[in-house]
């Protein structure tokens, strides 16, 4: 697991303020994050995408991903990680694992637990469960040493 995303204090910070918010209204968040095509793990924009939510699940109706696929096409972006909470525990579902938006080797997955309520910019990496998506189309989790060189906060 050699890839390296990368993405600004700034960027998490806007991801935490969403998701933080949904966790006030007792709602899981989802947060993508966006890259160009030419400059892939380079994250440049995060996007809360049109979706339905409760205290146990999110889900993108076919709406939301229609606008998803037409914002990248129109803006040559590709969507490398997802970003979501859940209630209680950070651990990547069933459903997480079927229902995943990123569907494409080495993409990233990130879990926060309690609805982010507690994590900030600093504690992000330590807080989350993060996966990866295998060529074997099974996610898989990254361990905290070695997700600090793969997901860089600058």
């Amino acid at each position: 697991m050699s890839i390296t995303f990368s993405i600004s204090r700034v960027l998490v910070a806007e991801t935490l303020n969403y998701l933080v918010e949904a966790g006030r209204r007792n709602c899981e968040g989802i947060v993508l994050w966006l890259a160009p095509r030419a400059s892939r793990r380079l994250i440049a924009r995060v996007l809360v995408p049109l979706h339905k939510a409760s205290d146990d699940y999110f889900h993108i109706p076919p709406e939301g991903n229609r606008a998803l696929q037409q914002l990248c096409r129109d803006e040559k972006l590709i969507v490398e990680a997802q970003v979501h909470t859940h209630p209680h525990e950070a651990f990547h579902s069933r459903a997480d694992d079927r229902l995943s938006l990123v569907r494409h080797v080495d993409a990233l997955s990130v879990v926060l637990p309690d609805f982010a309520a507690h994590t900030t910019v600093e504690t992000f990496l330590r807080d989350s469960a993060s996966f990866m998506l295998t060529s074997d189309d099974s996610w898989r989790q990254v361990p905290l040493p070695k997700l600090t060189g793969i997901l860089r906060i600058t």
